[in-house]
């Protein structure tokens, strides 16, 4: 520009500093400001905004974006409504409270005017850091000045309670934004439905989906992938296959995340069918399912003893690529444990070494489960020890396996101990535990024991 007689002016300064700032280059920014400066071009607002925003963007430290903003002042340019939120967008993003809020002050000491950005910005920062009472008098205040929150910002409190588990707090946020007259969006009531799924109030997930859907607010691939994972996870597996096809009439989009979750649900309740239809929808969209959508088909097969499919299921994984995983191997793992087919088990055993892929504590239980099944109870109790020389910590399932297999077995004294071993571990034992150690004592005739049980047993 000078070689062709044109000034360098402010505004072309402030674009290329905006260029450098776009790209994370705020050091460059910096740069860009002194040699204005050298150059006896003043900066202007514009230009000072813009170096901060580069700053806050780029990762320069609160002091040094405190430093520009004391140094835009002491030059006799005052701060407008975005200089200031540009600083609370920063402490939004790096959890800065007590920053926040010295830079609220200053800007209501100077006279300036918060928009819905400088409450939105704030919601974010005290939201982040569970200062929910905060956030709470935030909207209020932003309500009574006639600043209707926007919907991000109920959202982010809404989100806060639902992390912390409070139903009755996320609610009344709810009933509030929705009497302020902001109305709910899809990720509002994705973020109540998960909150109510995690506590098993499946009923109020209905009922809150209804709301939804009567008030006129269109559910997402978001909002289904949710009741998909809640439903599936509380055993509602029909109630998964029908949400499915709701979505397919609604012209919703499933994606990998509904497929997975559509297949995980028809693999624990055994709908082998249901499953095969999803995975030939898949195919039909030319969708290639992944390791985790056919773990859940081999899960269904399994769930229904129909080895023979779930082992083609294995084979077509493997040709269309997707790897089996630890997951898949357990799945058939388990398939013939429930069968008590402890060869098959351990042939799959076989099959994870040849893979490379460590036995964890299901694969274990899993064949102790199918040598139980099988009667088998002494290769039980070594897989038992297998397990503890493979350093893999047993869990509840294990102890009430070997549990199971000594009281089956009739052997008292090593029943006993292995009750104890439950309880030492401070782990409650299961109504099973109780049954199975009731029914030991009555078969080989003792009666003192007997009855301390059962008195425990009625007691809890």
């Amino acid at each position: 520009m000078p070689s062709n007689g044109v000034a360098r002016t402010v505004y072309a300064y402030t674009a290329i500093i905006n260029a450098y700032g776009r790209n994370g280059q705020f050091k460059a920014s910096l740069e860009l400001l002194d040699a204005m400066k050298q150059e006896r071009v003043s900066p202007n607002i514009l230009t000072y905004n813009t170096v901060i925003n580069a700053c806050a963007r780029g990762g320069l430290d609160w002091e040094g974006l405190l430093g520009l903003f004391a140094e835009m002042r002491h030059e006799g340019i005052q701060p407008d409504v975005i200089t200031y939120n540009t600083l609370l967008c920063a402490c939004a993003n790096r959890g800065l409270g007590d920053e926040a809020e010295m830079v609220f002050r200053t800007m209501n000491e100077s006279g300036i005017v918060p928009d819905i950005n400088t409450y939105s910005y704030l919601v974010q920062t005290f939201g982040k850091l569970n200062r929910l009472e905060k956030v709470s008098d935030l909207l209020r205040e932003m309500e009574s000045g006639g600043n209707l929150p926007d919907i991000t910002s109920y959202n982010v409190l809404l989100e806060a309670y639902a992390e912390l588990g409070s139903i009755k707090e996320a609610m009344g946020v709810f009933r509030q934004m929705q009497a302020a007259g902001c109305v709910p969006n899809a990720d509002t009531y994705s973020i109540l439905l998960n909150l109510y799924g995690k506590h098993g109030r499946y009923d109020d997930v209905r009922e809150l989906f209804l709301e939804m859907k009567v008030s006129n607010t269109d559910p997402d691939v978001g909002t289904y992938n949710i009741l998909i994972q809640v439903f599936g996870e509380g055993g509602y597996f029909k109630e998964v296959v029908t949400l499915f096809h709701d979505m397919v009439e609604e012209n919703i989009e499933p994606n990998m995340e509904t497929y997975e979750g559509l297949i995980f649900a028809c693999g624990k309740g055994g709908l082998y069918e249901d499953a095969k239809k999803i995975l030939l929808h898949m195919k039909e969209k030319g969708i290639v399912p992944t390791s985790k959508a056919y773990t859940g088909v081999i899960e269904a097969f399994g769930q229904a003893a129909l080895y023979e499919e779930a082992l083609v299921a294995l084979n077509t994984m493997k040709e269309v690529g997707s790897n089996a995983t630890l997951e898949t191997y357990n799945s058939f793992v388990h398939a013939y444990a429930r069968g008590g087919l402890y060869k098959e088990a351990e042939a799959v055993l076989s099959w994870m070494n040849e893979s490379g892929l460590k036995r964890d504590v299901h694969s274990f239980n899993g064949v102790i489960e199918a040598f139980r099944q099988a009667g088998q109870y002494e290769e039980a109790v070594k897989a038992h020890v297998e397990m503890e020389k493979a350093n893999c910590e047993p869990n509840e399932l294990t102890l009430e396996a070997v549990l199971s297999v000594y009281c089956t077995a009739g052997l008292v004294d090593e029943s006993e101990e292995q009750f104890q071993e439950i309880k030492a571990s401070g782990l409650l034992p299961s109504v099973m535990c109780y049954c199975m150690m009731l029914a030991l004592y009555a078969k080989n005739d003792r009666s003192a024991f007997f009855n301390n049980i059962a008195v425990f047993f009625l007691l809890i």
